[in-house]
């Protein structure tokens, strides 16, 4: 199982410009989050007809095969989100945070460069600079959407 991540992750190396690390930013098709999403549980609108939506990558570390990501969307809907400029477009903030991480298999990388549907990267900003890097780290420490 280890050698078959570390050929994935291989694989994504000579893929992308940028390896998929801690800050980066994706595009993610919009069926790869509701798929997710329904497998941890977690609320999302599952009749969605969007095609993607932006995606922060909040794990460095592959666990059973999957990277940890933050699903942006245009509007605050919690307090907590936090707004980055520039990944949509240079007209309007993104907003991370607004739905807890969710796990994202390796293979959905994997494809995005023999399908039109895997994750690919995000062409207008591809990184978080270093503020607002600092800010998701800390939203990721207090973790708020944990239940109480």
């Amino acid at each position: 199982m280890q050698k078959q991540l570390s050929v994935q992750l291989q694989r994504l190396n000579s893929m992308f410009s940028i390896l998929p690390m801690y800050g980066s930013l994706w595009r993610v098709p919009e069926y790869i989050w509701i798929t997710q999403y329904v497998k941890e549980n977690i609320r999302y609108d599952l009749y969605s007809t969007r095609i993607s939506h932006p995606g922060c990558l909040v794990s460095n570390q592959v666990i059973n095969g999957m990277l940890s990501m933050l699903e942006g969307c245009s509007e605050k809907k919690r307090k907590f989100a936090i707004g980055v400029e520039g990944v949509f477009n240079s007209k309007r903030k993104t907003y991370f945070g607004n739905i807890p991480p969710v796990q994202i298999p390796l293979k959905f990388w994997a494809v995005a460069n023999c399908y039109e549907n895997g994750i690919t990267q995000n062409v207008h900003h591809n990184m978080l600079n270093k503020e607002e890097m600092t800010k998701v780290k800390d939203l990721m420490e207090e973790f708020p959407w944990k239940k109480k």
